[in-house]
């Protein structure tokens, strides 16, 4: 994904917009500040999430952070990527993301 489709939030959260979906993760910048990753937790498939509020949390050796939903919507899929999959098996990860329904 090009970051220059993105549009990033304070919180460094992005989100892509394509049609009525809404593809979101977490930037790059923040992935480095977290260092190692032990666990993702996502939203689940059916959860509505509203903008600014948190969809998720991310557990790093150096600290537990809320992912903040840059948009409300319902989340239609979530996406592990191979971060989340090497936080659960206990390996240095990168990110992992959520689609779903911006309306």
């Amino acid at each position: 994904m090009d970051p220059k489709e993105c549009k990033y939030t304070k919180g460094h959260t992005w989100v892509k917009v394509e049609g009525p979906t809404a593809v979101v993760g977490v930037s790059d910048y923040a992935q480095k500040q977290l260092g190692s990753v032990l666990f993702v937790e996502l939203a689940p498939v059916g959860k509505k999430v509203v903008q600014s509020q948190s969809c998720g949390t991310i557990e790093s050796d150096k600290a537990t952070s809320d992912i903040m939903s840059p948009v409300s919507g319902e989340v239609m899929v979530v996406l592990e990527s191979s971060a989340a999959a090497r936080a659960r098996s206990g390996t240095s990860t990168s990110t992992s993301g959520s689609a779903g329904s911006t309306g």
